[in-house]
């Protein structure tokens, strides 16, 4: 079964804001002089500067399956792109350095339970030639609640016994981090698909997007550099 996450319900739609890339915080950040310039030195001054398109499955990137050669970027926000143009964001950047075609199944708000869930169903199927992945968050889980999945943070204020002894200790983000970056690992293992992975607090914060939760454009461009060169280093 296809992977569900939230980003289905914007299938086959442009949006001009996606949380907390909003207006309302847009217009709240114009009111701050320093933030206005930021945001004119970027020509994000317009509320139509920035768009976010959705293909049919919910993510922010090509069709998938129609592409004969690509490689794949998993990750959070911070690869989905969240405040920023599609040309801006990692994945598009090495996109264009390595002259393959990227299918960026980065979903904002993403656990790592998230990715891995993304990475089980699709990678054998679009047999990328390479995954990059910046991991989401360790401290974020995912657990599914009748219907549909959902992501909780630390400072959700979701009840029961469960709940509140998994947030108590960091062993349990931990082990459930390292636990899936091995299933993912296994998974591109075997499909033979070399796996190149960051964690997200190797993002390095140079400058900022345009809801100045995100990193920027700068920052973008330095990620890259970073997976190029372990590509390269191969």
């Amino acid at each position: 079964m296809e992977p569900f996450t939230h980003q289905q319900a914007f299938s086959n739609n442009t949006y001009f804001w996606v949380p907390p890339d909003t207006k309302e915080y847009f217009l709240k950040n114009l009111t701050d002089k320093h933030r206005k310039e930021y945001l004119e030195k970027h020509n994000w001054i317009d509320e139509y500067a920035i768009s976010y398109n959705f293909n049919s499955q919910g993510y922010r990137t090509h069709e998938l399956g129609s592409l004969s050669k690509n490689f794949v970027a998993l990750g959070c926000s911070f690869t989905f792109g969240t405040g920023l143009p599609q040309s801006m964001i990692w994945p598009e950047i090495v996109s264009n350095v390595v002259n393959i075609p990227v299918y960026n199944l980065g979903v904002y708000g993403a656990a790592n339970d998230t990715i891995y869930r993304i990475a089980n169903y699709w990678l054998s199927i679009l047999q990328p030639k390479f995954v990059l992945m910046l991991t989401a968050p360790s401290a974020r889980i995912e657990l599914f609640d009748d219907y549909c999945y959902k992501i909780f943070v630390p400072k959700d204020k979701h009840h029961g016994y469960f709940g509140k002894l998994y947030k108590t200790y960091n062993e349990n983000y931990d082990l459930n981090y390292e636990k899936n970056i091995k299933l993912i690992q296994y998974i591109c293992d075997q499909n033979n698909i070399p796996l190149y992975y960051k964690h997200f607090n190797e993002f390095n914060r140079l400058d900022n997007a345009r809801d100045f939760q995100h990193q920027g454009p700068k920052s973008h461009r330095s990620l890259a550099t970073e997976f190029l060169n372990m590509i390269n280093a191969d």
